[in-house]
């Protein structure tokens, strides 16, 4: 009978065609894993929010799928702008007239048309703002780059009228605008976004001021950092994504190379991403104090068996990394001069003449005899009978299993509960937790398998 192949997915795995005896079960073509596609991802461009509109930071999606990779956030609409942003500035008569007005003698509109503005407001002072204005680099010459001369004649010229816009000062200040204490907290605080309403020829001020200058600025821009924040988060996001995709540790087709390295930088005890069971059926064949003998079912075209194990879990809080410990031509391996009541994990790799994976079985954990610990010593399905199952497409049935010990005495750890897996999931699918899912009519076999490999087979006909 043929098994048929089935495609792969973005995020799940596929199978190869195949084919086995309807009969008996005997696999004739083994059907090989083929790794998910992964996602191929697309940059769903941000858009700017507006006064009267929304906008959204970037995102990114699945070309192939649809998955949403990175959600879209809405960003809020930019608060409206004032009428009269500079009024109540009347009382004074340089700061935000010299940001907003784009004109070659912005003095001179600041001292309603004298030829000296700057003489008089700085006579009371000589030096006032010299001291004070050594710690700033110029941040109003990046505010202010539409212009052609204001910022100069703001920093170069005279040392006061950059002085109130960036610190707030109390002498030089005070006698300018002696109505009010703190005149530069008067421009930044009446307006949620003042930058904004200085700046109205660009859509994006925060970000033209707060990136060339360091303290000053910042200072007038803090209400409007939240826009800043949400357009430049998104950004890196997708990219990340992209790299963290899961990745199969070990594949069909893979060379061995690289799957031993991959094998033995593993952080884990758990099954490795791209095995299976069917295709080796890998098992705990005999266990004593001192050893473990594995066995594994003959695979096609396997010129080679590469066996990797080491203790289970971690020794001194670092996990313990499979080891290659052999390669061979037969169908079982005994590992000797092991430690009594110890569990052992194992993993087996079917390689062909040309060095590349056929199959990855999945891994085993074994205790040695002589401790606490024990071994499942049968799997069986209680809900069926004669291991033979018939269920309507369409349907679903859930397996009730049950695990014998080899020791009535003996405990058995735990490292993974019993698992199950479909050859042949376009007939019938089966989840972590033994639900059976009826897709198609033919036949398939569901195996049931405990932490050393010791499974039931099940075999199931869709109507």
């Amino acid at each position: 009978m043929i098994d048929e192949a089935v495609e792969p997915t973005c995020t799940e795995t596929g199978l190869t065609e195949g084919s086995h005896c309807e009969v008996c079960g005997t696999v004739f073509v083994l059907q090989y894993v083929i790794p998910e596609k992964g996602h191929s991802i697309v940059i769903d461009e941000a858009v700017p929010p507006t006064h009267t509109s929304t906008g959204l930071t970037e995102g990114a999606h699945c070309e192939a799928c649809g998955e949403i990779i990175v959600p879209q956030q809405v960003v809020e609409t930019l608060p409206p702008e004032t009428t009269e942003p500079t009024t109540q500035q009347s009382s004074t008569t340089e700061p935000v007239t010299d940001e907003t007005e784009p004109t070659t003698e912005p003095v001179t509109d600041e001292t309603e048309q004298t030829t000296e503005p700057v003489t008089d407001e700085t006579e009371p002072v000589t030096e006032p703002v010299t001291d004070e204005t050594e710690p700033t680099t110029e941040p109003i010459t990046d505010e202010t780059e539409p212009t052609t001369e204001p910022v100069t004649d703001e920093t170069e010229p005279t040392t006061e009228p950059v002085t109130d816009e960036t610190e707030p000062t109390t002498e030089p200040v005070t006698d300018e605008t002696e109505p009010t204490t703190e005149p530069v907290t008067d421009e930044t605080e009446p307006t949620t976004e003042p930058v904004t309403d200085e700046t109205e020829p660009t859509t994006e001020p925060v970000a033209n001021e707060t990136e060339p200058t360091t303290e000053p600025i910042t200072d007038e821009t803090e209400p409007t950092t939240k826009p800043t924040t949400n357009e430049t988060k998104p950004t890196t996001e997708p990219a990340k994504t992209a790299a963290t995709t899961p990745q199969n540790v070990v594949a069909s087709g893979m060379d061995i190379n690289t799957a031993q390295k991959n094998i033995t930088n593993l952080k884990n005890d758990k099954d490795p991403e791209g095995s299976n069971f069917n295709s080796l059926q890998a098992k705990a064949k005999k266990t004593t104090r001192k050893s473990i003998t594995v066995s594994w079912k003959k695979v096609k075209n396997a010129k080679t068996y590469y066996i990797f194990s080491n203790k289970c879990g971690k020794t001194n809080g670092k996990i313990n990394a499979y080891k290659l410990v052999k390669k061979t031509s037969k169908l079982s391996f005994k590992k000797s001069k092991l430690k009594a009541g110890t569990y052992y994990k194992f993993l087996v790799v079917a390689v062909d003449k040309n060095g590349k994976i056929i199959a990855t079985s999945k891994t085993i954990h074994v205790a040695t005899n002589g401790g606490k610990f024990g071994n499942p010593k049968k799997t069986t399905v209680t809900n069926v009978k004669k291991s033979k199952l018939t269920i309507k497409k369409g349907t679903s049935f859930t397996f009730n299993t049950k695990i014998t010990k080899d020791s009535k005495k003996a405990t058995v750890k735990n490292h993974r509960a019993v698992a199950f897996e479909s050859t042949k999931a376009s007939v019938a699918t089966v989840t972590k937790k033994g639900k059976i899912t009826a897709k198609k009519k033919g036949t398939c076999y569901i195996y049931a398998y405990a932490q050393n490999g010791v499974a039931a087979k099940v075999k199931v006909t869709v109507k």
